[in-house]
């Protein structure tokens, strides 16, 4: 129920009007208001609603023990308490309906998921655009709050982040805090593995979540990796693209050995690949439907022969046998 709906509910009773349902169920808001730990009333204003209770019990009291007779006689009196316990509940319920409204920003955080064979895009509510890898998950409120935007993460995700110079974007994944204004980036940070921070596009600072002083700043096409052992950073110069093939709806290979290809499509879906008896004699060129690992996995058998069998949900080995002409 709103305020105003609540408002007019407190009118009816101050006329006589409510139903025994109704009068119960401004009394359990009314208790409720009062009682909630969550919205606590300071000083003045919980005696200001001890009164209205106390009036309000009154009230009752009067109705249901005052001959039918006496109550016409008392018909002003009984109104006037009437109207002073309304105008006691209605401040007491306005504090407590504008408190929770001022809590909502901060009380509702939303969580979006991933499956195996999911990936996802979410605008957060400053424009910014988050795009999700498989079997990963994000973290964020409804709406930022004045000071900062702040998102939890697990798995791997592909930022592209709004500009705003007064309010810096936090990405908390796994030990590691990634501090931007304005910039895309992709973070990896799945469940054991070594966070790696892969920039694009303007600068971002990287820091340990547990000493703050261990940071590292990165320009485009630099990544960081967080060793979780050691809890050192490492920096290196990469090619961006190597890290978002994930992104992509198709995944190419330009003369890449089969290790290569193997690692980098363990990197693209999370998995632990073994690759068996590989004697460095393929080179892989050439670009498969990134749908999935299947359709990627059929697209190589036309050039390589090999086999393959899995070990587990998230480990696959791979026989080779040779090179096809």
């Amino acid at each position: 129920m709103d305020k105003h709906k609540f408002l007019k509910l407190l009118d009816k009773q101050a006329n006589g009007d409510t139903s025994p349902e109704e009068d119960e169920l401004i009394f359990k808001l009314f208790d409720e208001a009062q009682k909630s730990d969550a919205y606590p009333f300071q000083n003045n204003e919980e005696e200001f609603l001890s009164k209205a209770k106390m009036l309000s019990s009154i009230n009752k009291v009067i109705d249901s023990e005052v001959p039918a007779k006496k109550q016409i006689n008392r018909k002003v009196f009984l109104n006037a308490m009437k109207y002073a316990a309304v105008l006691f509940l209605i401040a007491a319920i306005s504090i407590f309906f504008f408190q929770r409204i001022g809590e909502i920003p901060n009380s509702n955080m939303i969580a979006k998921a991933t499956n195996q064979e999911q990936k996802a895009t979410i605008t957060l509510s400053d424009g910014t655009k988050v795009h999700l890898n498989v079997l990963s998950e994000i973290r964020f409120p409804e709406v930022f709050d004045k000071d900062n935007r702040t998102v939890e993460v697990k798995g791997e995700a592909f930022f592209e982040v709004a500009k705003d110079t007064k309010r810096p974007f936090l990405v908390q994944s796994n030990g590691v805090t990634t501090k931007v204004l304005g910039t895309s980036f992709n973070i990896n940070s799945y469940n054991g593995d070594d966070v790696v921070v892969a920039v694009k596009t303007g600068s971002v600072q990287v820091s340990s979540a547990e000493d703050s002083e261990k940071k590292v700043i990165l320009s485009p096409n630099q990544k960081a990796i967080f060793k979780r052992a050691q809890k050192e950073f490492t920096v290196e110069e990469i090619d961006i693209n190597y890290y978002l093939d994930w992104r992509n709806r198709t995944i190419a290979f330009n003369l890449e050995s089969l290790d290569q290809v193997f690692n980098r499509l363990a990197r693209v879906y999370n998995l632990e690949i073994e690759l068996v008896g590989f004697d460095g004699s393929c080179a892989i060129k050439a670009s498969f439907p990134n749908n999935n690992l299947y359709s990627v996995l059929y697209g190589l058998e036309n050039l390589v022969d090999f086999e393959y069998v899995w070990k587990g949900e998230k480990k696959l080995r791979v026989i080779y046998k040779g090179c096809k002409n």
